[in-house]
């Protein structure tokens, strides 16, 4: 994965697994993540199903967010699927089991 993120903000780590449209992908955070992180996390999360190096990505929205309890691990396995892609943009889904889930979208080029 090729992110431009640096510590405290870099939270995905490396991908366990990829198929064609989704990705699992170990993210770390320095204390248990609120739901903004874990959503950025699943962002950044969603490079893992690039097909090219991306030079420029932003998140250009949530929805549907949903926060089950309060995480209280340092470590977590996201898994993004994506959903639709036209030109740049494409919405991905995200989950992290028994803790959340929901949908965002990423304008990449």
């Amino acid at each position: 994965m090729n992110l431009p993120h640096l510590a405290p903000i870099l939270f995905a780590k490396h991908i366990k697994s990829k198929s064609d449209k989704s990705a699992i992908v170990l993210c770390e955070f320095p204390y248990p993540p609120t739901l903004p992180m874990l959503l950025e996390a699943a962002a950044q999360s969603s490079s893992a199903l690039s097909e090219q190096e991306v030079k420029e990505a932003f998140l250009v929205s949530a929805n549907s967010l949903k926060l089950y309890k309060k995480a209280t691990q340092l470590n977590y396995s996201i898994e993004v699927t994506q959903e639709l892609k036209i030109k740049e943009m494409s919405i991905f889904s995200f989950s992290i089991k028994d803790l959340a889930d929901g949908k965002f979208t990423i304008y990449a080029k």
